[in-house]
């Protein structure tokens, strides 16, 4: 990104430099126009101004020509005697000895004869107090060298000197504050478009994450992409993280409930079989009575106990601090034990489950007790929520490095939108025709115990036709 910026940056600085680069030439262009027009015809004409540079040009390649001499003597031709008479001017000529030879309506003030020094001095004296500003050159007639003084009253004068240079310092300050303020002006739109701009929508961005708005957030492909990109994959992360937190306070708050209804429920039985035993007289309770009521009230205590047990391993699974006591175990093993015991469970024994190994050892690495109670788990869930007629089928092999383990029953199937939720702490299902006494932690549990060994588990299920279960252990 820092690239970027230096990019842009340098473009609008090398804008800037040539937008200046530009109005120069345009003031230099002007100045050549200038100049051509005064070539041609009179500043006064153009600006109104009286240019005594144009008539020393003037003058100078059209005296020759308009100086006649005759006789001895010099003279002009008409035109230029009005020419000099119409603006007010006077001519002096004078030789290579510094004497006067020919002049016109020069004042009396001046010398007919000059040396070098007061030649020079007539130039050297301030024009105000001569009255005349006077201007000189040379010219050749017939061979001969001459000098010309030009006269121009003092109006004209001043008007060069002042009002002209004053115009002309005028002009191009103002020429070149027009160049930087254009060229400022362009420069700043630039780097706001390229600049400012995207930064000030990443800035809304930044304020649209802050108030938890994560749909509208800016997207730049030039300057500021890396930022935009990360951002938006920010705002993703806080949308998933927004949704997960509102359906795990939701399902936190349903927890709790169910968790107080369960334990709520149990102790009310107790309490009141308590109540009714303490009362024995009053209740007039049989000694088989006594025993059933006692027998209810330890297996509600057993149930309350197993709850709070279930969830205590929930959570410190959930926040990994409890203690695996991982060591090398036979699959093979610990799955036929389970299977065994479960049939030998009266409830079950109708039941049938078969069970097949690629081999009689397949080693892994786990702790055998919390691997036992995820796969007593599963097998309880699929013995409980189908019918007695359902077969179970458990097989376990090797895949490469990995371990597969997958449990098919032929019951009665789960929907899609109970998978969704099948995992979820505290879920039982839709069927609540049967009174299975179940905490709604098994499920959850035996995810996170297998998850705890570096394991996935995954359901594919159809309505009428069965489950599948498939548990994959990475690694041997």
């Amino acid at each position: 990104m820092e690239k970027k910026i230096n990019k842009y940056l340098l473009i609008t600085i090398l804008t800037t430099i040539c937008l200046v680069i530009l109005g120069v030439f345009l003031i230099y262009v002007y100045e050549i126009i200038c100049v051509q027009i005064v070539m041609r015809e009179p500043l006064e004409k153009v600006t109104g101004v009286f240019d005594i540079s144009y008539w020393d040009y003037k003058l100078e390649n059209d005296l020759a020509k308009n100086l006649v001499y005759t006789n001895g003597n010099f003279s002009l031709r008409k035109t230029y005697i009005n020419l000099i008479k119409d603006n007010k001017l006077w001519l002096q000529l004078i030789d290579e000895d510094g004497n006067e030879v020919f002049s016109y309506l020069k004042p009396s003030k001046y010398r007919k004869n000059y040396t070098a020094t007061s030649l020079l001095s007539t130039f050297k004296k301030p024009h105000w107090e001569m009255g005349y500003t006077v201007k000189s050159a040379m010219i050749k007639h017939n061979n001969k060298n001459y000098t010309y003084l030009l006269g121009f009253p003092n109006q004209y004068g001043l008007s060069y000197e002042q009002a002209r240079l004053l115009e002309y310092i005028l002009m191009r300050i103002l020429l070149l504050v027009v160049i930087i303020i254009v060229s400022s002006y362009i420069a700043a739109k630039i780097y706001s478009k390229f600049m400012i701009q995207p930064l000030l929508k990443v800035v809304d961005s930044i304020k649209n994450l802050a108030n938890e708005n994560y749909d509208n957030i800016f997207q730049d492909k030039k300057i500021f992409t890396d930022v935009s990109n990360n951002l938006y994959k920010l705002a993703i992360k806080l949308k998933k993280a927004k949704k997960e937190r509102i359906k795990l306070d939701k399902t936190r708050n349903e927890l709790i409930s169910n968790i107080v209804h369960d334990i709520k429920t149990p102790l009310s039985s107790v309490k009141g079989y308590i109540e009714m035993l303490s009362c024995e007289e009053q209740y007039n309770l049989t000694l088989e009575e006594k025993k059933r009521y006692t027998e209810i009230a330890v297996r509600k205590t057993d149930y309350i106990d197993k709850l709070l047990e279930e969830l205590s391993l929930s959570y410190k699974l959930d926040s990994n601090i409890y203690q695996l006591n991982k060591r090398s175990n036979n699959l093979v093993s610990i799955l036929q034990y389970l299977i065994i015991n479960i049939l030998n469970d009266i409830k079950y024994q109708e039941q049938i489950i078969n069970f097949v190994a690629a081999s009689e050892e397949i080693i892994i690495n786990c702790d055998k007790l919390l691997l036992e109670r995820a796969f007593n788990n599963i097998l309880h869930n699929a013995l409980i929520h189908n019918s007695l007629d359902t077969v179970i089928d458990v097989e376990v092999k090797n895949d490469k490095d990995n371990i597969i383990v997958v449990i098919k029953d032929n019951g009665k199937g789960i929907s899609a939108e109970e998978i969704e939720k099948l995992f979820e702490r505290y879920y039982r299902g839709t069927d609540t025709n049967k009174n299975t006494n179940g905490t709604g932690l098994g499920l959850a549990i035996a995810k996170q115990i297998i998850e705890s060994h570096n394991g996935t588990i995954s359901i594919e299920s159809k309505l009428s036709i069965g489950t599948i279960i498939k548990i994959c252990f990475k690694g041997k």
